[in-house]
């Protein structure tokens, strides 16, 4: 993580520094469950989730139509630039996805992960991150509330123990062999 770009594109885009701030890396596919996040992002926020900010980055994801405290970009270069915004990074897949670069990606960019249980998320998270077993609304919706109850330093316990995991075990050295 660079601090430098994460102060500079947190100030361009308004982010506090207590923000919390989750990003959607992903185009915008049914397969991507976009529709259901949003609805248990906006139904966390309503219910007091003050301080969780949402980052949606991909293709179309500007033309989505998307609740308070959340920024759409839509489809960006240099993708690992936004990453540093970023506390945690999530995949709410519904269905298809194999092995998920994204995740990996923002694991090494010290960012908690949390996936739908689909595809290799919960092989590529194992114990650093959290995995939504039910990937539905509600099931989203207590991840969110159980990443707002866990304290600081376990979050920061878990964005290095994700880096860790990444830089071990799916560098581009290892996943070549």
């Amino acid at each position: 993580r660079s601090n430098s770009i994460r102060k500079s594109l947190r100030d361009k885009y308004k982010f506090k520094k207590n923000d919390i701030v989750i990003i959607l890396v992903a185009r915008v596919d049914p397969m991507k469950n976009h529709k259901g996040f949003l609805y248990a992002f906006k139904k966390a926020k309503d219910n007091g989730l003050d301080n969780f900010k949402l980052l949606l980055v991909g293709k179309e994801t500007d033309k989505l139509n998307i609740p308070s405290d959340t920024l759409a970009l839509g489809m960006k270069l240099n993708i690992e630039k936004y990453y540093n915004i970023a506390d945690i990074i999530i995949l709410p897949s519904l269905f298809g996805e194999g092995f998920s670069n994204v995740l990996v990606e923002g694991m090494l960019t010290n960012l908690v992960p949390v996936s739908s249980n689909i595809g290799d998320s919960k092989k590529i998270i194992n114990n650093t991150g959290f995995i939504i077993d039910e990937i539905n609304e509600i099931g989203m919706l207590n991840i969110l509330y159980k990443i707002s109850r866990s304290k600081k330093a376990m979050l920061n316990k878990l964005r290095k123990k994700a880096r860790l995991r990444a830089y071990k075990n799916f560098s581009p050295k290892i996943m070549t062999d």
